[in-house]
């Protein structure tokens, strides 16, 4: 069962991303620092980072582009990251997944780049107010949230174990999409499936996770933020399922 030491690391790292992207904010400038600061989030936690960006939105509307780009440019990251760890787990499975990857990593680049390029051309791109680095209240409600979703997803997915692999895929994705992957690369490189069995687990796990991404972007950056991010999530994961088409 989930320890509850992971709610004060998920508090950290909404600290640590909150911070990073406060001072990414004051050295590079809003325009580029926020992007920046919410692509390198993106591999520590999309999830967090994208809650980061959307609680910073919310609380500086001068922000509110950089903001976008930044939560956007969570998604190269994460599927950078699902190469990184298929690859490091089960070469053939991450073969397997290579025109849903790709095809998914096109979209979120094409996406990313297109926000990056409003960022950037927006006028004056001084906040509004310096505010702080981090609130510690807000670390703390986005935290609980997030282990909540995490607790019951990790609690499911052990109770069905191997029986349901697609939906215990899907149920783990909505805490992490690559916890979920590297379980079910596990399950290849020991012979007990093939690597064309984990293609639709994987990437149920991923839709779960940018389902997760949604919901929380909607609380902490509002409707605004999460009419302007929600394309991009949508696009990332049909694009990813579209990759399965492709003879």
């Amino acid at each position: 069962m989930l320890n509850p030491r992971r709610f004060w690391e998920l508090v950290v790292i909404v600290i640590g991303i909150s911070s990073a992207g406060y001072i990414a904010l004051r050295t590079i400038g809003p325009r580029l620092g926020l992007p920046f600061a919410g692509f390198i989030g993106g591999f520590v936690s999309a999830t967090a980072t994208i809650g980061s960006m959307g609680t910073r939105a919310a609380r500086d509307h001068g922000l509110f582009r950089a903001c976008v780009a930044g939560a956007v440019l969570t998604s190269i990251a994460t599927i950078a990251q699902m190469v990184v760890v298929l690859s490091a787990v089960s070469v053939s499975t991450m073969r397997a997944l290579s025109l849903p990857l790709l095809f998914g990593g096109i979209s979120a680049v094409g996406y990313g780049v297109f926000f990056l390029r409003d960022a950037a051309k927006e006028k004056g791109g001084e906040p509004t107010q310096q505010g702080r680095a981090f609130s510690l209240k807000s670390a703390l409600l986005f935290a609980g949230t997030l282990f909540s979703i995490i607790f019951f997803s990790a609690a499911a997915a052990h109770w069905l174990g191997t029986r349901g692999l697609i939906l215990s895929a899907g149920i783990a994705g909505f805490a992490d999409t690559h916890s979920a992957a590297i379980s079910v690369a596990a399950l290849v490189k020991s012979g007990k499936i093939t690597a064309n069995d984990a293609v639709v687990p994987i990437l149920t796990g991923l839709t779960t996770n940018t389902a997760t991404k949604g919901v929380v972007v909607g609380i902490a950056g509002g409707k605004r933020l999460f009419w302007n991010i929600l394309p991009g999530l949508v696009l990332l994961v049909l694009s990813a399922w579209a990759g399965l088409l492709v003879p």
